[in-house]
């Protein structure tokens, strides 16, 4: 199985599954005309493993079982298995449905563009997928050097293998070695130019302080899922850099906090930025998006 890292240096990682009793969870999936999108598949996954997989009727309605509150991977495919959309969605415990809308467009496409994301999965030789699972282990391990000797023999034995190029970088990152995480990045982005490898390389750019491929690369990100919260922060992170205090940052920011509570501080700051040059954002709205990130944090200490 294959299972793709996240970044713990910059808060970029899938929030884990709260240890919560699950509940049914619905959804829906429209067109922007709001037409159902019948005959889909709906996957739910989790750090790479599925949790459950629906398909939506004609009305395009689907159901989950048993879904604790948390944050998902959703992966919406053909008939076929020829991906669609894959976005990031937060299961809450109120039973509020998830909607999708989807652009007609999206359903004649594979996902990357061009090459679906499970063919080229379907294509990695064994010794590869082998490579690739013992720098699991060794990650786990918490031996970091170990785990990129076997990514990097991963990829000797297939190039174009994206998990390994994606966990590579995060591996680099964890070092602090941001400008080969980015080139690993990178690379998986061309291999699978979707929401998930551009957020992750705006991230990395965030980190060099390349303020500008880092807009780019979330930009990007975001006209393959709009709803990309990486991504948002990762724009967000580029206006606190350049120091541009407009009030569409601060809500990137204030909408990416729910699951990257460093973006709290992040929004403050701009937000303080902004009330020294206009009477907009008055201080107190930074203060209490200080006052709400420092309850967070003792919530969580508790």
């Amino acid at each position: 199985m294959h299972r793709l890292a996240f970044l713990p240096l910059l808060s970029c990682c899938l929030l884990k599954a709260q240890a919560a009793p699950g509940h049914p969870v619905r959804g829906e999936i429209v067109y922007q005309d709001g037409k159902p999108a019948g005959e889909l598949a709906v996957e739910l996954n989790s750090q790479g493993r599925r949790i459950d997989k629906a398909f939506t009727m004609q009305d395009g309605r689907f159901e989950f079982r048993d879904v604790p509150p948390g944050h998902y991977e959703l992966l919406i495919t053909t008939a076929h298995g020829e991906p669609v959309r894959r976005e990031f969605v937060s299961i809450r415990d109120d039973g509020a449905p998830v909607v999708v809308r989807l652009d007609k467009r999206e359903e004649s496409k594979p996902l990357s563009g061009a090459v679906s994301l499970r063919r080229l999965m379907g294509r990695v030789p064994d010794k590869a997928r082998k490579e690739f699972e013992r720098s699991q282990r060794a990650a786990e391990k918490g031996a970091i050097h170990t785990s990129i000797e076997h990514l990097r023999k991963a990829i000797a034995i297939h190039p174009d293998y994206i998990e390994a190029h994606n966990n590579l970088g995060v591996r680099y990152m964890r070092l602090g070695n941001f400008a080969d995480a980015a080139e690993e990045f990178r690379k998986a982005a061309e291999l699978d130019p979707g929401a998930f490898a551009y957020a992750n390389l705006a991230l990395a750019l965030v980190a060099r302080k390349n303020f500008a491929d880092a807009e780019w690369a979330a930009r990007r990100a975001l006209d393959a899922s709009p709803s990309d919260l990486r991504a948002s922060y990762a724009l967000g992170l580029v206006a606190a850099g350049k120091n541009e205090c407009t009030p569409e940052a601060v809500q990137r920011l204030k909408r990416a906090a729910g699951r990257y509570p460093r973006a709290f501080l992040a929004a403050a700051r701009l937000l303080i930025c902004g009330a020294r040059s206009t009477t907009r954002l008055p201080n107190c709205a930074a203060i209490s998006i200080c006052r709400r990130r420092n309850t967070g944090r003792r919530s969580n200490r508790g």
